[in-house]
């Protein structure tokens, strides 16, 4: 259904996770990869994209691309309310920006209050992601009491949602407890296979291999037992870690108290990962729980081998002794062996790198996934559209 200038007729709605915005993506260090792969797509299958921010923020002081400009608008949060409050209003206080809304894209499934009211209201229909368990989430990050309200949110949301894309097959059979399987769509998370490369060149000796970490320091990363493993490690290397959170002092204590070889980044952008997996050695990921971590999706693709925990979300990706390693979460010792292993044997390093490489190649190409979600956006809008023709 396209207009006479073959620009798509149809309007999506973005809404982010509860409390999401431009603001806090690019403190994160991922706005630039959402631009790119998602914004850039969608402007090209939309007609025009509304963006309902938890901030209040202008969309012009995160990009001057002109097309982006002219086909997204932000709407921003009023100056007053809470965003757990606001996202209660939001429908009644940007109404007419909903109700031109085709379809709505619901990026984190706790972000879906707004949807299902403009459901309810203008018969909107809305995708929403489970990516991963919101409630365990929490419940480790320490926050039990939002742990105890996710655990009843979701379902409710779930249910009201027209489709929802799940990431991995585990998350898949946890979301049919509620919706039925034909409602259910797995799309997991990619990469730019053309950008997240092995190193081009052979890498310059080290006097010590890089080991690298990249995300949130929080407890849910499960860090401390990382630590513990690596003070095991008799082969010399050193750690970096690129990412900022809470227990970054504790953890440069207990790094610095073990004698760790150690430096810390601090949040980077995204387009500075690719050289970043490029110049380490291995790649780790001790967490106690994750989605589809798109993270380790990079590492992979950029053919480093792997250690991670043998927990939800990773092992969706790494096979054991195939493409990267597994230790057990709270086995430090394991850890350590299994990074030793691979500090030790460079050849067997190289060879899960490649596995992990091809691994990716097969299914993660981000171009393709990202098509994937837009067909289905489309059709619902398309589908929305008619119905709203034939009244």
């Amino acid at each position: 259904m396209l207009q006479a200038n073959n620009v798509p007729s149809l309007n999506l709605g973005l809404l982010p996770g509860l409390g999401g915005s431009f603001t806090t993506m690019a403190a994160g260090g991922q706005i630039e990869r959402f631009m790119q792969y998602y914004l850039q797509a969608y402007r090209r299958a939309f007609h025009h994209i509304a963006y309902f921010s938890y901030q209040q923020e202008q969309f012009c002081n995160f990009t001057n691309d002109p097309a982006l400009l002219s086909q997204i608008t932000l709407y921003p949060k009023d100056k007053s309310s809470h965003y757990r409050r606001y996202a209660l209003q939001m429908v009644r206080q940007q109404a007419q920006a909903f109700q031109a809304c085709d379809v709505l894209r619901v990026f984190h499934t706790p972000g879906g209050i707004p949807a299902v009211q403009a459901k309810r209201r203008f018969g909107t229909p809305f995708v929403t992601t489970y990516g991963y368990k919101y409630h365990r989430f929490s419940a480790i990050e320490g926050n039990r009491l939002n742990g105890f309200l996710l655990r009843f949110a979701e379902p409710l949301i779930l249910r009201q949602a027209t489709a929802v894309i799940v990431t991995t097959h585990e998350l898949q059979n946890y979301v049919h407890q509620w919706i039925s399987p034909d409602r259910v769509h797995l799309i997991p998370n990619g990469v730019d296979t053309a950008v997240f490369t092995p190193t081009p060149s052979p890498k310059s000796r080290q006097p010590k291999p890089t080991i690298l970490f990249v995300g949130r320091l929080n407890p849910q990363k499960n860090l401390p037992m990382l630590l513990d493993a690596l003070a095991l490690v008799k082969t010399p290397f050193h750690l970096r870690i690129v990412g900022d959170g809470p227990l970054r002092e504790s953890l440069e204590n207990k790094a610095r108290a073990a004698g760790i070889s150690f430096q810390f980044d601090g949040t980077r952008p995204h387009n500075e990962l690719p050289a970043i997996f490029q110049s380490s050695d291995l790649f780790v990921l001790p967490s106690l729980i994750e989605g589809h971590p798109k993270v380790l999706i990079e590492a992979m693709s950029c053919g480093l081998p792997c250690v991670v925990s043998n927990s939800e979300g990773n092992r969706t990706l790494i096979q054991h002794e195939q493409n990267g390693f597994l230790a057990n979460t709270q086995n430090h010792s394991q850890f350590a062996q299994q990074i030793e292993s691979l500090l030790s044997q460079p050849t067997t390093a190289a060879q899960l790198g490649a596995a992990a490489r091809k691994h990716i190649l097969n299914r993660y190409d981000i171009h393709t996934l990202v098509q994937e979600e837009i067909a289905l956006l489309r059709q619902l809008g398309e589908k929305r559209r008619l119905q709203v023709r034939q009244m």
